[in-house]
């Protein structure tokens, strides 16, 4: 997610340098873009080719094909970004994490709606305003902002053929700053600033969530349709013993940063980051959730590493295993342990 803003402040940049008519500032930041991310580069080859067709249709055919050659560039180097094996990788999980992915649920296009809906609903009227009134005159933050949504509405659109696959959110979110910026620039011509002010709050508390003195969730049915919000924005555990316990876990774990690698859970890694500043990938390892390979993959790279699990979750000691776990530490919610070779 870091590589896709570095990729999108880039990509923006240069959105902006094009609308002012300068030629090479924006190629470099569409080049920046790419080699931040995959969907830098995505969006930076169709973006390259809309302008080119703007200088086409100018008769400007010299800055046209300097255009077209770099939308074949950004689109060749993110494939070869996408297809080749990363140069550092994470030697419990084998390979990394990858920025791009095709799964793709059926169910994702009515979700998409949804989403939509609730964050950009009440912007897009007077966004689709701008953006057609803008593409007519030639304007390419409009025409590249135009295309790249309904690209993203792949889903929706094109249910069969569905070219962005289950990440028509990260397409969304490239673009999701002009939406919003042209959408309220426009309606302050209408509604002045405190019809402005009144539209951010109706845009904004949809998407709240938040846990109740109660230790209820509020608002948490229209939060799940965002469900690629990383699960680790959630404000605390369900309940403030857990919360306790979890820092307290991740405390004794951290006292052993540096001479054993940590292996945990996402949800847990954030805990001990609160002891732990800027650690090393290679000894704070997280993974999505703890079982026997990943168990067998650490102890290949080291004789002993420290695990931390939620508790009962997986039995390492048994009779068939040759496996050694020494419980450093266990409260009712999580288990820090020295896992060795017998």
């Amino acid at each position: 997610m870091m590589k896709q803003l570095l990729a999108e402040v880039f990509f923006l940049a240069a959105i902006i340098t094009v609308d002012t008519g300068s030629l090479l500032k924006p190629l470099l930041l569409m080049l920046a873009s790419t080699l931040s991310s995959e969907f830098g580069g995505f969006a930076s080859s169709i973006a390259s080719a809309i302008v080119f067709i703007i200088k086409a249709r100018n008769r400007e055919f010299s800055k046209g094909l300097l255009y077209l050659s770099a939308s074949a560039l950004f689109y060749l180097l993110t494939t070869f970004f996408i297809q080749t094996q990363p140069v550092a990788y994470n030697s419990i999980l084998i390979i990394s994490s990858p920025t791009v992915s095709t799964s793709y649920l059926p169910d994702q296009a009515s979700s998409e709606l949804t989403r939509i809906l609730l964050t950009l609903g009440p912007l897009l009227p007077a966004y689709l305003a701008w953006s057609v009134k803008n593409a007519l005159r030639n304007m390419p933050s409009a025409m590249i902002s135009l295309v790249l949504f309904l690209i993203a509405l792949a889903p929706v659109l094109a249910p069969v053929y569905n070219p962005v696959g289950g990440e028509w959110d990260r397409v969304l979110m490239i673009i999701a700053p002009l939406i919003i910026s042209s959408s309220i620039t426009t309606m302050s011509f209408i509604l002045g600033r405190i019809g402005v002010f009144s539209l951010c709050l109706l845009v904004v508390l949809p998407g709240v969530y938040s846990i109740l003195p109660s230790g209820d969730y509020f608002n948490q049915t229209m939060y799940m349709v965002l469900y690629r919000t990383p699960t680790l924005l959630k404000p605390v555990p369900p309940n403030p013993l857990m919360y306790e316990l979890s820092v307290e876990a991740a405390g004794k774990a951290s006292l052993f940063y540096g001479s054993k690698t940590i292996v945990a859970p996402e949800w847990i890694i954030r805990f001990i980051h609160l002891f732990v500043r800027n650690p090393c990938p290679g000894k704070l390892v997280s993974v999505n959730s703890i079982d026997g390979k990943i168990v067998e993959n650490m102890l290949g790279e080291s004789n002993d590493f420290i695990l931390v699990y939620p508790r009962g979750s997986i039995n390492l000691s048994n009779k068939t295993t040759n496996i050694r776990e020494v419980i450093v530490y266990e409260n009712y919610y999580i288990t820090v342990s020295i896992v060795s070779r017998k």
